[in-house]
C-alpha cells in the first residue's frame, strides 16, 4: 500500500509540472501578443495623427 501512494504522488508532481509548463508558455504567449498589440496601435495612431495633420496645414 505505501509503495502505491508513492506513484500517486509521482504521478501527480509531474501533472503539476507539466500544468507550470503550460502556464509559463501561455504567459509568454500573452506578453507577446500585448507588445505587439501595443505596437501596432501605436503605428497605426501615429499614422492617423500624421494624416490629420497632413490634411489641416
Amino acid at each position: 500500500m505505501v509503495a502505491g501512494l508513492g506513484a500517486v504522488r509521482t504521478e501527480t508532481a509531474a501533472g503539476f509540472g507539466a500544468v507550470r509548463a503550460e502556464m509559463g508558455a501561455m504567459e509568454v504567449r500573452i506578453i507577446k501578443w500585448f507588445i505587439a498589440t501595443a505596437v501596432t496601435l501605436s503605428v497605426t495612431l501615429s499614422g492617423i495623427a500624421f494624416a490629420i495633420a497632413k490634411l489641416v496645414h
